[in-house]
């Protein structure tokens, strides 16, 4: 008999010979039952051994399946033996005689009209009978052996807690297929009935288990090819965001340049001669809005260094207080509206990028900036320990909820997207401080706003840096 597909036993078609082991009768009636039902409206006759007690539990579910079996035992279509030794001249010890029964039974459901035959045996059957297990298996390997396309299908119900633990391990050498749980899958341990001789059985099972090695090989393959799908499908639909954002961030810089250089080249052309404060607001907004366009092409930069695995980094001594300074200074003038904060030590030496510490801070800062709620105070604070130094930002703004605080380094996540910004500046701070060897966490402060805070060591060891 043939082997089908993964299933169930309501799905079971003609060639399929599936071993059912069971311990609990409860969980596998149902199944059966389905199984019979189905085989009724195939046009099948169903033939029912019940084995050793009698079948209740089965006749039941059938009862519950809306299955008249009075009517559908007085059309043929549902026969239920006790065993087969109730079939006229049966050696229920002879498995060819067993197997001949089978045959017998396929022609006479042919004869009646039926489309073949389904058959669900429970193995009790066998007990106080006196087939031997080897004879048993025997049996079931013939029923394997029928000519292709016989219309049959057979289901043999194994109970562990009444059958031998030899009779049900023989089973499971016999059977090609298995229902578990309710579920129809490939037997990995079917034996064919050739296989005889230990060396046989050797060089089967080792045969099986390069096969077996295999199918997991070719699993594993798709899973990965699935997850490698998977993975670029998210990162075509990131990079679409990103040129998006990209492309809208870029512009509206560059949009502000244009709209004031345009203004102030029309009134210089009708004879309009600004004044000098007038040309110092204009040209503190021509500064802001190209230092904006300056860090947006450093970020996209930074981001294609990362990802070709070539940042540029290159430690060296230097005051890392003095970094800090100057960083915050630079940011002061950029947005005057802010109240800024300091506290550090005067000199802080330590072995670092004082380019990428300043972009760093920048990156923090910016961050502090636009979730600050207005021009509410920036709080920056450098302190020292042993063996590593703290560099903290600390903002008065909404705060970042607990489940954000990881998420808020991922490339392209945005907490506040209407706020602004391509998602990359807390990506980018988190990748050159691992660079630096170094770690950052998200703190909620009491009295609210959020606090960034990057820890680095002093000697400047890093998994880059070496």
């Amino acid at each position: 008999m043939a082997g089908g597909q993964n299933g169930s036993l309501r799905g079971l078609r003609h060639g399929q010979h599936v071993c059912v082991p069971y311990e609990d009768p409860a969980r596998v009636v149902d199944e059966v039952a389905a199984c019979v039902v189905a085989g009724l409206v195939a046009g099948d006759r169903v033939l029912v051994v019940l084995g050793e007690p009698p079948g209740e539990p089965l006749a039941e579910a059938l009862r519950r399946a809306d299955v008249d079996v009075r009517a559908a035992t007085a059309s043929g279509g549902l026969v239920t033996l006790q065993s087969w030794t109730e079939l006229p001249g049966v050696d229920a010890t002879d498995p060819d005689a067993l197997y001949a029964a089978v045959g017998r039974q396929v022609a006479r459901a042919l004869a009646s009209g039926f489309a073949g035959l389904r058959v669900v045996a429970d193995m009790s059957w066998t007990l106080g009978v006196g087939i031997s297990h080897e004879a048993l298996e025997r049996y079931e390997h013939l029923g394997n052996q029928l000519p292709p396309r016989t219309p049959v299908a057979v289901v043999c119900l194994y109970d562990r807690r009444r059958l031998s633990t030899a009779s049900c391990a023989s089973a499971l050498r016999a059977h090609p297929e298995l229902a578990l749980d309710g579920q129809l899958a490939a037997n990995p341990y079917f034996e064919r009935a050739e296989v005889t001789s230990a060396a046989d059985r050797v060089d089967w099972r080792l045969a099986r288990a390069r096969r077996l090695r295999r199918d997991e090989e070719h699993r594993c393959e798709l899973a990965l090819a699935e997850a490698a799908r998977v993975a670029a499908e998210a990162a075509v639909r990131a990079r679409d965001h990103f040129i998006a954002v990209a492309a809208h961030e870029l512009r509206t810089p560059l949009t502000s340049l244009r709209v004031n250089v345009d203004f102030m080249a029309r009134r210089l052309a009708q004879g309009h001669v600004p004044a000098v404060d007038e040309l110092e607001e204009l040209l503190a907004v021509l500064q802001r809005q190209c230092h904006r366009q300056e860090q947006l092409i450093a970020r996209l930069l930074d981001v294609s260094h990362l990802d070709l695995g070539r940042p540029a980094v290159s430690p060296q001594p230097c005051d890392v207080a003095q970094v800090v300074r100057d960083t915050l200074v630079e940011a002061a003038a950029l947005s005057p509206e802010h109240a800024w904060s300091l506290r550090a030590p005067e000199r802080l030496r330590a072995v670092v990028d004082p380019l990428r510490l300043g972009q760093i801070l920048q990156n923090l800062l910016d961050n502090a900036v636009k979730h600050g709620a207005g021009a509410r105070p920036v709080e920056v604070s450098l302190t020292a320990a042993e063996g590593e130094y703290e560099l903290a930002v600390r903002d008065h703004g909404p705060g970042i909820p607990a489940a954000e605080r990881q998420r808020v380094f991922e490339r392209y996540h945005q907490l506040w997207p209407a706020s602004g910004g391509m998602g990359l500046g807390l990506y980018i701070t988190r990748e050159l401080v691992r660079l630096h060897g170094g770690d950052i966490q998200v703190e909620s402060p009491d009295g609210g706003g959020a606090r960034l805070v990057v820890t680095l060591p002093v000697d400047g060891r890093g998994p880059a840096l070496g």
